[in-house]
């Protein structure tokens, strides 16, 4: 270095170093003279301040570019993130680029763009104000979801498209023979997938023959096996999705996560989710976490005295009738865990 016929560039190449490395302007200044002054050559002001200018606009080029690229990786991202994941995407290995980048980040923060997300160091989140969550008026009559359901309920309260209803049953309450009662009421209106975390083949064989169905040739709705991730068989076309049954182990108020997400797919359909509950209890597990996207709540318990089951209305949000029915129950028998039938003739409070 520092050759005859490469001194300008050299020189330059150590003003940049150095305004890398964050020296102040003045002691580049220093260093760059004394460079000079070490060849033999008179200090040139002019010389040294113009390759000071040169490595200052070089970095606040890179600087300018680095954000750039930062803004472009956060604009398409989805959810939260850490620093870390911008370094790794961006091939950010060194200290002053990742340094440069944080700064991004925290411009990004002054502009409304991002915000720190949760109490983990360097943990964000985009703020999101795209115009596709406006809300839209439907001058054109507007129709409840087409559903047929059992024991009336139709005549009682409405439905609409994204609504999902949850079905909260104690063991051995009629969850599944509600919910197959579904199917078979709609299934040659409607498109409907059945999302079965329970049942094997054989069982569930079983349990259509004695809905009447005979074979393949006889059923005319999708059903599958699901144990998680329900809302990942969700899809934002005209059906009625059937989840049998949602299982939260501990913390139950989780249920309430997996319940929005499937709330997030849904478009023109709507969704039934049956749930556990604990005997004599109305929630199911979650308790009002269970509740909180629901439109429709039922409750089913089994009772051992009367050896029969009870649905029980406990929450609906669009009433047809001038009266609240929350509360309102009806007895019920279910047959071969299939057939369901009334004991009581009308809904009582």
């Amino acid at each position: 270095m520092f050759e005859d016929g490469r001194r300008d560039n050299d020189l330059f190449h150590t003003a940049n170093c150095l305004v890398k490395g964050g020296m102040l302007q003045h002691g580049i200044f220093q260093v760059l003279e004394r460079l000079i002054i070490s060849w033999g050559e008179n200090s040139d002001p002019k010389w040294i301040n113009t390759k000071i200018k040169s490595a200052l606009l070089r970095s606040e080029l890179r600087e300018r570019n680095l954000a750039a690229e930062v803004r472009e990786w956060v604009m398409t991202t989805t959810g939260h993130f850490l620093t870390t994941d911008v370094h790794k995407d961006l091939n950010l290995t060194t200290k002053d680029p990742k340094k440069a980048a944080n700064m991004a980040l925290l411009r990004l923060i002054d502009e409304g763009v991002l915000e720190k997300y949760g109490e983990r160091r360097g943990s964000y989140r985009r703020v999101e104000q795209d115009d596709d969550d406006l809300m839209g008026f439907i001058e054109n009559p507007i129709y409840e979801y087409p559903v047929r359901l059992p024991f009336g309920l139709n005549t009682l309260c409405k439905l609409y498209p994204k609504n999902i209803i949850i079905v909260a049953g104690s063991k051995g309450a009629g969850k599944t023979a509600f919910l197959l009662n579904i199917v078979k009421m709609n299934e040659t209106e409607r498109d409907v997938v059945y999302l079965n975390s329970e049942m094997g083949d054989e069982e569930w064989t079983d349990r259509l023959k004695k809905m009447g169905y005979q074979g393949n040739k006889d059923i005319r709705f999708v059903a599958r096996k699901r144990h998680t991730n329900f809302h990942d068989r969700i899809t934002p076309d005209n059906k009625i999705f059937i989840i049998d049954y949602m299982e939260i182990h501990t913390n139950f108020y989780e249920i309430a996560k997996p319940i929005r997400q499937i709330h997030e797919k849904l478009e023109k359909g709507i969704c039934f989710i049956a749930v556990q509950k604990k005997m004599g209890e109305m929630l199911g597990r979650g308790a009002e976490f269970s509740q909180e996207k629901s439109r429709l709540y039922l409750s089913l318990d089994y009772l051992r005295d009367q050896r029969c089951s009870k649905l029980t209305i406990v929450d609906a949000k669009n009433v047809k009738i001038n009266e609240s029915i929350r509360d309102w129950s009806r007895r019920i028998k279910i047959y071969d865990g299939s057939k369901m039938e009334a004991i009581d003739k009308n809904w009582v409070l």
